[in-house]
């Protein structure tokens, strides 16, 4: 076990990222950028986002929304099996 893994962390990789640290980036475009990969990976999508940018809090509803509507069941990362 490595020093992440000692100190109790895991390595999680990602499916869909929606670049929405780029400065250019809308709401919009997260929202649909992200919908259209988890969409194409099917189950156990990982989703990486950013806190800092404005489009990520812009397009946090409606990407829920949307995710919802598409079916959708939404969880933690440690809730997932086998990532």
């Amino acid at each position: 076990m490595g020093g992440a893994g000692a100190a109790g962390y895991r390595h999680v990789g990602w499916h869909v990222a929606a670049d929405e640290w780029e400065p250019v980036r809308s709401a919009a475009g997260v929202v649909g950028t992200i919908v259209d990969g988890v969409l194409a990976h099917r189950d156990g999508a990982v989703v990486l986002l950013h806190t800092w940018p404005t489009a990520t809090l812009e397009s946090l509803d409606p990407l829920l929304d949307r995710l919802r509507d598409a079916g959708a069941v939404l969880c933690r990362i440690d809730e997932l099996a086998d990532i």
